[in-house]
């Protein structure tokens, strides 16, 4: 392991740091010919940022060097002016690891930050391990992603905004690189509108090759050409474009729920990723997902949560409820649709449990086809609260409302 260099210093610096850099640059290019291979900051502003910004530029020069980032807590930059802000959060993209001692701020948390830092020896340790471990991940990612045909994050969305920029292409999906040996193997589906000539698709599916191989020389690229219209998007709900959207950026998404309040959505959904990628690059492989949203419907607010694929089908399929309580929840469904009069025939009732859920229950029951859908929700939602109240356990309720026997002879005549 090579030698430690822990940077801290004044936050007010001159003006004119040109000097200061320079003789940074120099000791810095000193110290990694005598061995020092870790460099150490707080992240404070002044020297501590200078000081790790000179370590990133000399890093092309001296790929030895490392720069690891010891802060107090999480959100260290929030009161930071923003050009100094946009300076740290280069500067925590670029570094080799980022390490905090404290999740929030707490009265001592620069003071333990310092602890750290004096302990260095031991740190660095545990950094070389972190890094080795982190590389293999990496490693295993990239094999996973050849093998899956899923290439590089970055390669991918370029491809996608390249395509994207042809005119005549209303939509690109399922972008997949796939590489062996020297040669990339790049397979990706556009969209063209539904009614134009087969040779102006043929144009346009060439046109597409051309830009995939201005991003990747030299890459076999195979384009699929299916219609569809660039209005379709417009009229799409959000639930129909969240899914396309996904689609189109090769992610699987499940448990969508879209809120709306006056003209602004704010959506909630899972995305399933490999186990093994890091964090981060799971990260950026969504984040260009989320701005997509944003730009389809301005002032949206989205929250995803990340999981590893396979991950809702591992739960279990439905753990079985004990029988007093199937019972109690039973008898308050039949006793709640007994108290609205325009419900009638509870039947194929079931229930279960699922670990995210809790216990959850469905039944049939039959209804005035007259009622309008509106006024058959809201007898619905009536319902659920009245069971909601006799057995508290209960989670996800789901009704099956069908019109009733006199309704459904109607319609058959």
């Amino acid at each position: 392991m090579g030698k430690i260099c822990i940077f801290t210093g004044h936050r007010d610096l001159p003006r004119g740091t040109g000097p200061l850099r320079a003789a940074l640059l120099r000791q810095i290019t000193a110290l990694s010919a005598g061995g020092f291979t870790d460099f150490l900051s707080g992240g404070a502003m002044g020297f501590d940022l200078l000081a790790a910004e000179t370590v990133l530029e000399l890093r092309p020069v001296l790929p030895c060097v490392r720069l690891l980032m010891i802060l107090p807590c999480e959100g260290q930059d929030r009161a930071y002016p923003p050009g100094e802000k946009a300076r740290y959060r280069t500067v925590l993209d670029q570094a080799d690891l980022v390490r905090y001692t404290a999740h929030a701020y707490y009265n001592g948390c620069m003071l333990a930050r310092d602890r750290v830092l004096a302990q260095a020896d031991t740190v660095a340790a545990l950094v070389v391990a972190l890094l080795i471990f982190r590389a293999s991940l990496r490693m295993a990612a990239e094999s996973i992603n050849t093998l899956m045909d899923s290439g590089s994050t970055k390669e991918r969305g370029a491809v996608a905004k390249a395509v994207r920029k042809v005119p005549g292409i209303t939509a690109v999906r399922r972008v997949r690189l796939r590489n062996s040996g020297p040669q990339t193997f790049v397979d990706l589906t556009v969209g063209v509108e539904p009614g134009i000539r087969v040779r102006d698709g043929h144009r346009l599916a060439h046109e597409a090759e051309q830009a995939v191989a201005a991003i990747l020389p030299g890459a076999d690229v195979c384009v699929h050409v299916e219609p569809m219209s660039a209005r379709a998007g417009k009229d799409d709900n959000p639930f129909s474009l969240v899914q396309r959207m996904a689609s189109e950026h090769g992610l699987a998404v499940h448990n969508v729920h879209v809120l709306r309040t006056g003209g602004l959505f704010h959506i909630e959904l899972h995305v399933e990723l490999p186990g093994g990628l890091p964090y981060a690059e799971a990260y950026a492989r969504v984040r260009p997902f989320e701005d997509d949203l944003r730009r389809a419907l301005p002032g949206v607010e989205v929250v995803s949560h990340l999981e590893p694929e396979g991950a809702a089908s591992a739960l279990h399929a439905g753990a079985a409820v004990s029988v007093p309580l199937a019972e109690l929840a039973w008898r308050e469904v039949r006793l709640a649709v007994e108290n609205e009069p325009l419900l009638c025939d509870p039947h194929k009732f079931s229930t279960y449990e699922l670990p995210e859920q809790g216990i959850c229950i469905s039944f049939h029951c039959g209804i005035s086809g007259e009622l309008s859908v509106e006024e058959v929700h809201n007898i619905c939602v009536r319902l659920e609260k009245r069971l909601r109240g006799a057995v508290p356990p209960l989670g996800r309720i789901i009704v099956h409302v069908e019109p009733d026997a006199a309704t459904a002879a109607q319609q058959a005549d």
